[in-house]
């Protein structure tokens, strides 16, 4: 059943809960028993108890996401779930989703996320408008995806990109403030493979006593 499956907009996130879990199977006495866990995991403070139509799309998922983790099945779908949330939110869902897979549920994790899938998951499916393009161990299938989508990007881009030197200078606009500038932004080269140094070199001008300053 999709996230949120159930849930009534005019309900509070409260009775949804209850309303959702009893639709994943949950009986009332292990919605009680889970309830707590159910309300930290989703961690939305004093919304649990407005009505859901007063809440964000991101507000749904993390409630949605926090009852479905609690139901301990036996094969669970996410799709795009976990692109909802601040940083700790994914971390946390991370976590209890790897807790669920090593207690033995099968995942089927749906992401445009290379990075994601080469941390989550042990295989991998590549598909392309319906049809599969290559199934196999993740790291090697989101290798090829990923150099066909920096192919694609490189072709779409061509007509602005320079011809690639061994070495890139970035171009410098014109400083708004006369305190500091950056004169000059060079990298030892423009194309870099997973896991290579990248050496950056930033020239910085000053044109009074230097500040208190960060290069991000």
């Amino acid at each position: 059943l999709e996230l949120g499956s159930g849930f009534n907009p005019e309900f509070t996130g409260r009775d949804n809960v209850y309303m959702n879990a009893a639709i994943l199977g949950l009986t009332k006495e292990e919605i009680d028993s889970r309830f707590s866990d159910i309300e930290s995991f989703a961690d939305i403070g004093h919304f649990l108890d407005q009505p859901v139509k007063t809440y964000s799309s991101g507000m749904v998922a993390r409630l949605a996401f926090s009852v479905a983790v609690q139901v301990d099945p036996d094969i669970l779908v996410v799709d795009e779930a976990l692109s909802v949330g601040d940083m700790a939110f994914q971390e946390k869902s991370f976590t209890r989703m790897k807790k669920i897979r090593d207690a033995g549920t099968s995942i089927l994790f749906v992401s445009h996320s290379t990075s994601a899938i080469r941390n989550f998951c042990d295989r991998a499916i590549w598909l392309d408008k319906g049809g599969i393009r290559t199934i196999g161990e993740r790291q090697g299938v989101c290798d090829l995806y990923q150099a066909e989508m920096e192919q694609e990007i490189r072709k779409d881009n061509a007509y602005l990109t320079p011809a690639i030197s061994e070495k890139f200078v970035a171009p410098i606009p014109e400083p708004k403030t006369k305190t500091i500038a950056i004169s000059s932004v060079s990298a030892d080269k423009q194309r870099y493979m997973m896991g290579d140094d990248i050496h950056i070199d930033i020239s910085l001008k000053f044109s009074d006593v230097v500040p208190v300053y960060g290069v991000g």
